[in-house]
């Protein structure tokens, strides 16, 4: 059995609605600057709902047909396109017809990406940057925790030598009609009658994940790499779809597993990066379960960094710019230090995290 190579995160691509590439994202997310507006859906109160789209015409979409429009496929398309060429640009010398997609999906309870979907997503990624990708791409359903498995995955297919890259992915948008509906009834959104909801908002997201051997023999990154050092998978017993208070249960089984996959102790990690919604169930679950393995003090400057504040609920693209932000920090000296915790939760019941050392 071939042994599974380390693995890490050596390049990324951005947008979203606070800019359109990683840098501009970044520069804004840390400026505490959102992009956050009234859009044309209309709350229960007959107010409008606030919104993160990326902004009219910065995308050159200018046909409403055929999706283009907020929440379309062919709109995500175009975005998915760009991220993933501002994350392959970056990386000289890498092949990208032997790197491979893996794009995130939804989390459960929501539309799955269909085959069809992905087929688009590749095509506008050609059509874009004039190359072709591996043919071997993959949908991971799940939203934010799937990560967790698109990096596993992202693991067996960089053992064989054929493969030089795997590019993590996710494209998403809650401004979806049947979206802002669904939430609406479920009373989950931030409206005059809920200040306990979140800002709907869309984003593409792309981190690009090679062997770390090789990657220093072949010299394609001199820049710094977050090394992926544990991965985490558990499942929720409480979950927000079945409206029960969240105990971090399976939020602190997820983390516990990457920390000992990593041999680092909770009371060694600089900072939490989460995709904490604005929901009150998910402040607490990161707090309970952050209380349920922490065993001494934190570091100096310890920190929880949650940017849906900046950017909204970007469903499935937030673990990856969760990445692509933890990535850019650690290359800017912004980074409360070397270790960084990733945790991802959902409605429904996966739990992730990763441990990534800025190396």
């Amino acid at each position: 059995m071939t042994a599974k190579p380390p693995i890490s995160v050596v390049s990324s691509g951005v947008v979203c609605s606070v800019g359109l590439s990683t840098a501009a994202a970044c520069a804004a997310i840390r400026a505490s600057i959102d992009s956050f507006a009234e859009t044309q859906f209309i709350d229960r109160l007959g107010e409008p709902v606030l919104g993160a789209a990326i902004p009219a015409g910065a995308l050159e979409l200018s046909d409403e047909a055929d999706g283009a429009t907020l929440g379309g496929d062919r709109r995500l398309a175009h975005m998915f396109a760009l991220a993933a060429t501002e994350c392959l640009q970056q990386i000289d010398g890498l092949d990208v017809a032997r790197t491979c997609l893996v794009m995130l999906g939804p989390e459960e309870g929501r539309p799955a990406l269909p085959e069809e979907a992905l087929r688009r997503r590749l095509a506008a990624f050609e059509s874009v940057c004039g190359r072709k990708l591996h043919g071997d791409a993959r949908a991971i359903q799940g939203g934010s925790p799937g990560l967790i498995e698109a990096l596993t995955h992202a693991r067996e297919l960089l053992a064989s030598p054929s493969i030089h890259g795997v590019l993590v992915a996710g494209a998403d948008s809650l401004l979806d009609p049947e979206e802002i509906s669904e939430a609406l009834s479920d009373e989950r959104l931030l409206t005059g009658g809920s200040a306990g909801g979140f800002i709907p908002g869309e984003a593409a997201a792309c981190v690009l994940v090679t062997r770390r051997a090789e990657r220093d023999a072949r010299d394609v990154q001199r820049a710094p790499a977050l090394s992926i050092a544990g991965l985490g998978m558990a499942h929720e017993p409480q979950t927000l779809q079945a409206r029960q208070r969240s105990r971090g249960v399976g939020l602190s089984r997820a983390i516990r597993q990457a920390l000992e996959e990593a041999g680092i102790p909770a009371d060694a990690v600089h900072a939490r990066y989460a995709d904490i919604s604005g929901e009150p169930y998910f402040f607490e679950e990161a707090s309970h379960a952050w209380t349920r393995v922490l065993r001494g003090p934190s570091p100096p400057g310890h920190r929880l960094f949650t940017p849906v504040t900046r950017v909204g609920h970007v469903g499935a693209a937030m673990a990856p710019l969760l990445l692509a932000i933890a990535l850019d920090d650690a290359r800017k000296g912004r980074a409360a230090g070397p270790n960084t915790l990733v945790h991802l939760s959902s409605s429904a019941a996966p739990r992730g995290a990763l441990l990534v050392v800025a190396s």
